[in-house]
């Protein structure tokens, strides 16, 4: 193994990045970063909360060099010109995680675009040595054994994997690049914490189980059952891999002089099953009732409210375990014998779930902004709600009756109780308390009120962020918010200064 090499290395504070600089400077390399500064802080304050995280000595610094940038639209000057054209490695761990292409251009912006910018800087200093963080499911749709080789003969499932395939193809092709590509599978928390800095991925299904596990009602023999059946078998395999391996796997192939112009699986040696998730995700969560009903049974048709919910919440990952398959790591176990493998079995899987619940899946970092002075909830109440709700068929269609209440909290917030009759709204009027007639009450903040109805955050991921709390008849509070979801889709609430637009000239 090679030390003392000087590292240029994108993604420091992601996931997997901030393991990697842990690795390096602790083998005495010297690792030059580049960090996107965000609105609250600087990229070196950034770096100081890796720091912080693990305890590192203030010594490393003296081996850490800073360089503030986002990718693609990064213009080194001549002094961090300097500091890359030091480095002899690139280990490019930046990416877009995104499945679906957004309005910015994501995940091809940072994935590719990112991927190209940086490789142009990098070459024109000198720097050839080149260590590319891709993803095992570069393979797409591809079935049975998947060989650490190029993959483009199957179709990729979504915009992630295409934009990762597409940069891996960069890499390869380029005349003057000596490279190595890594392949990490579904990576999660630290195998002993259970650390994580991102809920997302596999982390959006444990998340919506731990929402659902907490709003079902006790059954009169004491069991906590959740109505969730899958169509699967429970066989299948998921290739979970914590965070901490998959960081020791690349720090050994980077500093390895035999890792050139190879591909490697960091993936686990026994996958998970789907059954011993679940089952591990029930205990945790002393819950039952989530049921495999095998790959050939349609519930589409047929799914009661928690399974609708569920669906939304993590349809995009559906692919991942219907059909995982078995990567394989011949060239890894070769030059990596002394990789300690982790179990991946339930004991792992509620370490994960106890850091999560412990961190509030994230809630206790989220950054609050204020109390927003253009939103008006009267006027969203009292206005927009009952208009939209009459001009729309989806609330009619499921013929609802019942009495919300509404508690939002904050600036120009308050009460309200409405009152829905075979799905139009009867009456909608603010009120000083609740009574025990109300079937179910949301609690909320201006903020994340203003944020649902303007579209920037969906009501299902408000739930599930735990920005939104029910209480009363739950199961019927989860439908009503998908149809306010649906509502505001099909007739969206325009924010001009505190008013709406009338609502003939919504419908227009």
């Amino acid at each position: 193994m090679e030390a003392n090499q000087h590292i240029f290395l994108t993604g420091a504070t992601g996931l997997i990045g901030q393991y990697l600089l842990r690795n390096f400077l602790l083998c005495k390399c010297s690792v030059t970063v580049l960090v996107r500064p965000t609105e609250h802080d600087s990229g070196r304050d950034r770096i100081e909360k890796v720091f912080d995280h693990f305890q590192l000595s203030g010594q490393l610094k003296d081996n850490l060099h800073i360089i503030e940038g986002e990718l693609p639209y990064c213009k080194p000057d001549t002094t961090d010109r300097k500091k890359i054209a030091a480095c002899n490695i690139v280990v490019h761990s930046a990416a877009s995680l995104s499945f679906h292409k957004d309005a910015r251009g994501e995940p091809w912006e940072t994935n590719v675009e990112g991927t190209e910018s940086l490789l142009q800087i990098a070459t024109s200093l000198g720097v050839k040595r080149w260590i590319q963080i891709s993803t095992a499911y570069v393979c797409g749709r591809q079935q049975g054994v998947v060989l650490e080789e190029p993959q483009s003969k199957s179709e990729p499932q979504n915009h992630y994997e295409a934009s990762k395939r597409q940069a891996e193809e960069m890499i390869r092709n380029h005349p003057d690049l000596d490279w190595t590509i890594l392949r990490p599978g579904i990576v999660v928390g630290d195998s002993q914490t259970g650390f994580t800095s991102t809920y997302q991925g596999i982390y959006r299904c444990l998340q919506s189980v731990a929402f659902l596990s907490k709003r079902i009602q006790i059954e009169d023999a004491g069991d906590r059952k959740m109505p969730l059946r899958f169509a699967l078998s429970g066989n299948e395999q998921t290739n979970l891999i914590p965070v901490d391996w998959v960081a020791e796997a690349v720090t050994q192939l980077t500093l390895h002089a035999d890792s050139s112009r190879k591909h490697f699986h960091l993936t686990p040696n026994a996958p998970i099953t789907a059954k011993k998730l679940v089952d591990a995700v029930q205990e945790f969560y002393d819950i039952s009732g989530i049921e495999f009903v095998g790959e050939e049974t349609d519930i589409s048709g047929k799914q009661n409210v928690f399974e609708r919910i569920f669906e939304r919440e993590t349809k995009r990952l559906g692919p991942y375990f219907q059909n995982d398959p078995q990567f394989d790591r011949t060239t890894l176990d070769e030059l990596c014998p002394h990789l300690k493998e982790v179990a991946i079995d339930d004991q792992f899987i509620k370490k994960l779930l106890t850091f999560a619940e412990d961190d509030q899946w994230a809630k206790s970092k989220r950054w609050k902004n204020n109390d927003s002075k253009r939103f008006n909830c009267k006027n969203f109440f009292e206005v927009y709600f009952p208009r939209a709700a009459d001009d729309s068929q989806l609330v009619r269609i499921h013929d609802l009756n019942t009495r919300i209440g509404f508690e939002v909290t904050g600036e120009d917030g308050g009460l309200w109780v409405c009152e829905l009759s075979r799905g139009n709204v009867k009456s909608i009027s603010p009120t000083t308390h609740f009574t025990d007639k109300i079937d179910f009450l949301y609690k909320t903040d201006v903020t994340t009120l203003e944020e649902i109805v303007t579209g920037k955050i969906s009501a299902r991921d408000a739930f599930f962020k735990q920005r939104i709390d029910i209480q009363g008849d739950v199961e019927r509070a989860l439908l009503l918010s998908l149809l306010l979801e649906d509502l505001l889709r099909e007739i969206p609430y325009q924010t001009e200064t505190t008013s709406v637009k009338p609502l003939e000239n919504i419908c227009a």
